[in-house]
């Protein structure tokens, strides 16, 4: 694999459809909010992500996202 530039949200961003998320229990979408918003945190603090994704600002509403699907469709963010 041959490395094509930097390191982006996007390339460790995990999407679920509809059907895998709505299998998942209150504690597993926690922890994959936890984890989605610590790679983001990590990727900015390194200087490899100059803007924030949309798909970050809906996990950071907690509120809001953990009654609707995290992603639909980000991939070319």
């Amino acid at each position: 694999m041959l490395f094509q530039g930097p390191l982006s949200f996007m390339d460790v961003f995990v999407d679920f459809t509809w059907e895998e998320w709505r299998l998942l229990d209150p504690a597993q979408k926690h922890l994959y909010r936890s984890v989605m918003l610590e790679n983001y945190n990590n990727l900015a603090s390194l200087g490899h992500q100059h803007t924030k994704p949309s798909v970050v600002f809906q996990l950071e509403q907690e509120e809001l996202w953990m009654m609707q699907i995290p992603s639909q469709g980000h991939a070319g963010e």
